[in-house]
Protein backbone atom coordinates (compact mmCIF):
# COMPACT_ATOMS: atom_id res chain seq x y z
CA UNK A 1 0.00 0.00 0.00
CA UNK A 2 1.23 3.43 -1.08
CA UNK A 3 0.64 6.60 1.38
CA UNK A 4 -2.55 7.16 -0.45
CA UNK A 5 -3.61 3.82 1.16
CA UNK A 6 -4.37 2.68 -2.31
CA UNK A 7 -2.53 -0.83 -4.10
CA UNK A 8 0.92 -0.26 -5.47
CA UNK A 9 1.36 -1.54 -9.19
CA UNK A 10 4.27 -2.95 -9.97
CA UNK A 11 6.00 -1.82 -13.36
CA UNK A 12 6.12 1.41 -14.58
CA UNK A 13 3.67 2.01 -18.00
CA UNK A 14 6.66 4.05 -19.46
CA UNK A 15 9.49 2.31 -18.29
CA UNK A 16 10.41 4.74 -16.10
CA UNK A 17 13.41 3.99 -13.90
CA UNK A 18 12.58 2.90 -10.06
CA UNK A 19 14.12 6.23 -8.75
CA UNK A 20 12.58 8.43 -10.60
CA UNK A 21 9.26 6.79 -10.12
CA UNK A 22 9.59 7.09 -6.31
CA UNK A 23 10.22 11.12 -6.87
CA UNK A 24 7.42 10.85 -8.89
CA UNK A 25 5.48 9.28 -6.13
CA UNK A 26 6.75 11.70 -3.65
CA UNK A 27 5.40 14.34 -5.94
CA UNK A 28 2.35 12.85 -6.29
CA UNK A 29 1.93 12.15 -2.58
CA UNK A 30 2.45 15.93 -2.03
CA UNK A 31 -0.31 16.81 -4.41
CA UNK A 32 -2.68 14.46 -2.65
CA UNK A 33 -1.85 14.96 0.93
CA UNK A 34 -1.69 18.80 0.77
CA UNK A 35 -4.98 18.82 -1.98
CA UNK A 36 -2.53 21.38 -3.96
CA UNK A 37 -4.34 21.26 -7.26
CA UNK A 38 -7.57 22.61 -8.29
CA UNK A 39 -9.30 19.11 -7.16
CA UNK A 40 -8.57 20.10 -3.73
CA UNK A 41 -11.82 18.24 -2.33
CA UNK A 42 -11.26 15.69 -4.97
CA UNK A 43 -8.42 13.15 -3.87
CA UNK A 44 -8.50 10.95 -7.09
CA UNK A 45 -8.66 14.03 -9.28
CA UNK A 46 -5.82 15.18 -7.44
CA UNK A 47 -3.24 11.98 -8.14
CA UNK A 48 -4.96 11.81 -12.02
CA UNK A 49 -3.41 15.57 -12.20
CA UNK A 50 -0.26 14.96 -10.51
CA UNK A 51 0.57 12.19 -12.74
CA UNK A 52 0.01 14.01 -15.71
CA UNK A 53 1.82 17.11 -14.44
CA UNK A 54 4.91 14.61 -14.13
CA UNK A 55 4.16 12.60 -17.24
CA UNK A 56 2.34 15.00 -19.58
CA UNK A 57 0.04 12.29 -21.10
CA UNK A 58 -1.72 9.48 -20.21
CA UNK A 59 -3.75 6.86 -21.39
CA UNK A 60 -6.69 5.92 -18.94
CA UNK A 61 -5.28 2.69 -18.39
CA UNK A 62 -1.99 4.11 -17.40
CA UNK A 63 -3.47 6.70 -15.35
CA UNK A 64 -5.54 3.46 -13.56
CA UNK A 65 -2.17 1.49 -13.06
CA UNK A 66 -0.20 4.51 -12.02
CA UNK A 67 -3.09 5.72 -9.74
CA UNK A 68 -4.08 2.12 -8.38
CA UNK A 69 -8.05 3.70 -8.76
CA UNK A 70 -10.47 1.89 -10.49
CA UNK A 71 -11.40 2.16 -14.14
CA UNK A 72 -14.54 4.08 -13.06
CA UNK A 73 -12.88 6.43 -11.11
CA UNK A 74 -9.98 7.30 -13.29
CA UNK A 75 -12.64 7.66 -15.87
CA UNK A 76 -14.76 10.35 -13.82
CA UNK A 77 -11.69 12.16 -13.28
CA UNK A 78 -10.28 12.51 -16.80
CA UNK A 79 -13.76 13.85 -17.59
CA UNK A 80 -13.72 16.64 -15.44
CA UNK A 81 -10.37 17.23 -16.36
CA UNK A 82 -11.34 17.85 -19.87
CA UNK A 83 -14.74 19.81 -18.63
CA UNK A 84 -12.52 21.84 -16.44
CA UNK A 85 -10.07 22.45 -19.80
CA UNK A 86 -6.90 21.17 -18.58
CA UNK A 87 -6.55 18.42 -20.86
CA UNK A 88 -6.93 17.16 -24.14
CA UNK A 89 -8.17 13.99 -25.24
CA UNK A 90 -6.81 12.49 -29.26
CA UNK A 91 -7.75 8.69 -30.12
CA UNK A 92 -4.74 6.57 -30.54
CA UNK A 93 -4.57 5.37 -34.19
CA UNK A 94 -5.78 1.62 -34.46
CA UNK A 95 -7.07 1.54 -30.62
CA UNK A 96 -10.40 2.03 -29.07
CA UNK A 97 -7.91 4.09 -26.57
CA UNK A 98 -6.94 7.35 -25.82
CA UNK A 99 -4.50 9.61 -24.57
CA UNK A 100 -4.95 12.41 -22.31
CA UNK A 101 -2.41 15.06 -22.58
CA UNK A 102 -1.87 17.97 -20.13
CA UNK A 103 -1.89 21.56 -21.15
CA UNK A 104 0.72 24.13 -20.33
CA UNK A 105 1.01 25.11 -16.64
CA UNK A 106 0.13 28.51 -17.41
CA UNK A 107 -3.14 27.06 -18.88
CA UNK A 108 -3.47 24.66 -16.31
CA UNK A 109 -3.17 27.66 -13.85
CA UNK A 110 -4.88 29.68 -15.20
CA UNK A 111 -8.11 27.04 -15.37
CA UNK A 112 -7.18 26.58 -11.45
CA UNK A 113 -8.07 30.39 -11.18
CA UNK A 114 -10.78 30.61 -13.37
CA UNK A 115 -12.75 27.79 -11.17
CA UNK A 116 -11.56 29.08 -7.99
CA UNK A 117 -13.01 32.62 -8.90
CA UNK A 118 -16.13 30.94 -9.78
CA UNK A 119 -16.15 29.56 -6.36
CA UNK A 120 -15.41 32.89 -4.94
CA UNK A 121 -18.41 34.71 -6.87
CA UNK A 122 -20.66 31.98 -5.94
CA UNK A 123 -19.87 32.49 -2.61
CA UNK A 124 -19.59 36.05 -2.63
CA UNK A 125 -23.79 35.80 -3.70
CA UNK A 126 -24.58 33.30 -1.29
CA UNK A 127 -23.37 36.23 1.28
CA UNK A 128 -24.96 38.93 -0.30
CA UNK A 129 -28.08 36.97 -0.15
CA UNK A 130 -27.53 36.11 3.68
CA UNK A 131 -26.26 39.79 4.38
CA UNK A 132 -29.31 41.39 2.36
CA UNK A 133 -31.97 38.92 4.34
CA UNK A 134 -30.47 39.76 7.95
CA UNK A 135 -30.73 43.58 6.82
CA UNK A 136 -34.58 42.74 5.70
CA UNK A 137 -35.17 41.29 8.89
CA UNK A 138 -33.09 43.74 11.08
CA UNK A 139 -36.29 44.75 12.99
CA UNK A 140 -37.22 40.91 13.32
CA UNK A 141 -34.02 39.84 14.44
CA UNK A 142 -32.13 42.39 16.14
CA UNK A 143 -33.07 41.70 20.06
CA UNK A 144 -31.70 37.58 19.19
CA UNK A 145 -28.72 36.65 20.76
CA UNK A 146 -25.51 36.47 18.30
CA UNK A 147 -27.97 38.38 15.41
CA UNK A 148 -25.03 41.47 15.81
CA UNK A 149 -22.40 38.94 15.35
CA UNK A 150 -23.60 36.93 12.78
CA UNK A 151 -24.71 40.01 10.60
CA UNK A 152 -20.52 41.47 11.16
CA UNK A 153 -19.65 38.02 10.06
CA UNK A 154 -21.81 38.01 7.22
CA UNK A 155 -19.99 41.99 6.58
CA UNK A 156 -16.62 40.82 7.07
CA UNK A 157 -16.83 37.88 4.51
CA UNK A 158 -18.84 39.79 2.06
CA UNK A 159 -15.97 43.09 2.60
CA UNK A 160 -12.97 40.04 1.70
CA UNK A 161 -14.33 39.19 -1.50
CA UNK A 162 -12.81 42.58 -3.55
CA UNK A 163 -9.47 41.00 -2.92
CA UNK A 164 -10.15 37.94 -4.28
CA UNK A 165 -11.07 39.82 -7.66
CA UNK A 166 -7.82 41.80 -7.15
CA UNK A 167 -5.86 38.85 -6.73
CA UNK A 168 -7.55 37.41 -9.98
CA UNK A 169 -6.62 40.46 -12.40
CA UNK A 170 -3.21 40.13 -10.18
CA UNK A 171 -2.64 36.63 -11.17
CA UNK A 172 -4.29 36.70 -14.46
CA UNK A 173 -1.53 39.26 -15.95
CA UNK A 174 1.27 37.54 -14.36
CA UNK A 175 0.48 34.22 -16.29
CA UNK A 176 0.13 36.03 -19.53
CA UNK A 177 3.73 37.88 -19.07
CA UNK A 178 5.05 34.60 -17.62
CA UNK A 179 3.54 33.25 -21.09
CA UNK A 180 4.95 36.27 -23.54
CA UNK A 181 8.02 35.52 -22.16
CA UNK A 182 8.15 32.04 -22.43
CA UNK A 183 7.00 32.39 -26.11
CA UNK A 184 10.19 34.39 -26.93
CA UNK A 185 12.52 31.40 -26.00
Amino acid sequence: MNSMGRKQRHGDPHGFDPAIVEIEREIVDFFYTTGATEATRNPILTSITAFLYTRQSLTQREARSLSGFSTGAVSQALNQLLSMGLVSKKRIPGTHEYVYTLGSFQDAMSSFITAYSRRVRRAERGFTEIRDELESRREELATQPRYGQMLDLVNQFARMFHVFSDLDVLVERELERVGKRDGNR
